[in-house]
């Protein structure tokens, strides 16, 4: 009786630990432009984990993701965009996001 206690709890943590690892996630380095210009101030939030960061006056941001999870840019000058997550943009170095300007 106590070695298939053992042996539940020893597969039960086993299946915990292989199940967390696949959905890891992960921090996405990113710059944002529109035309060829990098735009700062953009807010980006994570909908998910609802993490939230903002772009630097070169684009530049990082934010922590996983796949699956949708990231929402916005900007009062901008389209607002959002963007799912996929295993291409994890293994990305730099994930480039490209916004509109809005009409006036």
């Amino acid at each position: 009786m106590k070695t298939n206690n053992t042996l539940l709890l020893f597969f039960i943590l086993i299946t915990q630990i292989s199940i967390g690892q696949t959905t890891a996630a992960k921090e996405i380095l990113g710059q944002i432009f529109e035309q060829s210009t990098f735009v700062e101030g953009v807010n980006i939030i994570n909908n998910t984990s609802q993490a939230a960061t903002a772009s630097d006056a070169n684009g530049m941001f990082s934010i922590v993701a996983k796949e699956g999870d949708v990231l929402v840019f916005s900007s009062v000058n901008l389209e607002p965009l959002q963007r799912r997550i996929t295993s291409e943009d994890l293994k990305s170095a730099l994930l480039q996001i490209k916004m509109i300007a809005k009409e006036i």
